[in-house]
């Protein structure tokens, strides 16, 4: 049985704010559900670059939109040499020397660590680097909550049932 969580933007970000380029490459099932819910929105040029395995039937479903000369260069774009996210030490140094903060790094801005620190700091937050985070979304506990009850009805009304979510 495959059970995806739920997940919501963290309560401090607006929809209103995200990069629609930056969330096309965010590999989050959550922004890939954000994606399908609207299209108009998606820009594919930076959807090539998603490494979430939906991404692809998003890419399926909308061939005429994409610049497939783009995709047929994405495994060039992904074997160059990358650094990756900031560590936590990382972030540390540069909450201690906040004049140091490049806020349009990406590095910066997909690092988990670094959420608490754009948090403080929102009027500084790169949207576009930020929407690439896949920290941007925590679990949906109310979601959760709602799909345990469904488990529990089913469970109640004959305990023989389990066996359905059972794998």
């Amino acid at each position: 049985m495959n059970v995806e969580l739920p997940l919501r933007l963290l309560d401090w970000i607006k929809e209103a704010d995200l990069d629609w380029k930056g969330l096309s490459s965010n590999p989050s099932c959550e922004a890939i559900r954000m994606l399908k819910k609207n299209p108009t929105k998606i820009k594919f040029y930076y959807l090539i670059e998603n490494t979430n395995i939906d991404s692809i039937q998003i890419l399926k479903e909308n061939y005429d939109k994409v610049d497939w000369f783009w995709y047929d260069n994405y495994w060039e774009i992904y074997s160059r040499d990358t650094k990756p996210v900031l560590s936590s030490e990382e972030i540390q140094l540069l909450r201690e020397n906040p004049l140091t903060i490049n806020w349009r790094s990406s590095q910066f801005n997909i690092s988990p660590d670094a959420i608490p620190l754009l948090k403080e700091n929102q009027e500084k937050i790169f949207w576009h680097g930020l929407s690439k985070s896949q920290h941007i979304f925590t679990y949906n506990y109310e979601k959760m909550r709602e799909n345990c009850l469904l488990f529990k009805e089913e469970l109640m009304k004959d305990p023989r049932n389990l066996r359905k979510f059972q794998s």
